[in-house]
């Protein structure tokens, strides 16, 4: 999932993609990215460090605080690593190991682009700042009574199926919302 929100690529493209069919269109049109593509960045001098501290780590067993890059990548947030990190496994240019620790390699297309000092354009992480009034827990606008009713609701349903209230969410479609999607205003209360 983290792979496919940093994306840039048109996402029905991706989508359709995962389920092997082909989007022949660069963009939809109607989703995020061909609506409003985030901001590209020229990402070449971190995609060297992060490749080239990849490659010292496999070459020595002296510790991380012992190899020659260590510390490199101080100025940028363990979340744009990360970010980076994401990009770069779809491109080719670092590998992941099939093994359940999913270690990561430098592929020799990687080794190949690092050596030629190729440009890497990837895109930027997108930051969401939550405003101090939904930091500190300010309640959002809703309808109380429909609120304490579908509470209510929940709970009777968790005590039918014997599990907690949180349970029942993850037992399929709640049973009591109607097969059909409302229509108009207020239809969904019914």
């Amino acid at each position: 999932m983290a792979d496919y929100a940093d994306s840039h690529q048109c996402r029905r493209k991706e989508l359709l993609a995962w389920f092997g069919e082909d989007w022949p269109h660069l963009f939809c049109g109607a989703c995020d990215n061909c609506e409003a593509p985030r901001e590209r960045f020229d990402a070449t001098v971190e995609a060297q460090k992060l490749s080239s501290c990849i490659i010292r780590i496999h070459q020595h067993d002296l510790g991380h605080a012992n190899l020659t890059t260590y510390g490199i990548g101080a100025n940028t947030s363990a979340n744009e690593w990360m970010s980076i990190g994401r990009q770069l496994i779809p491109s080719g240019h670092i590998a992941t190991s099939d093994d359940r620790w999913q270690t990561v390699s430098v592929s020799a297309r990687g080794r190949e682009a690092l050596t030629a000092r190729r440009t890497f354009l990837l895109t930027r992480l997108l930051v969401v700042t939550v405003s101090k009034a939904d930091s500190k827990g300010q309640e959002l606008a809703h309808d109380e009574g429909l609120f304490q009713a579908l509470r209510a609701l929940r709970k009777a349903e968790a005590d039918t199926w014997a599990c907690t209230v949180h349970g029942v969410w993850r037992r399929g479609p709640f049973p009591v919302l109607p097969h059909t999607p409302p229509f108009g205003a207020g239809a969904h209360l019914r």
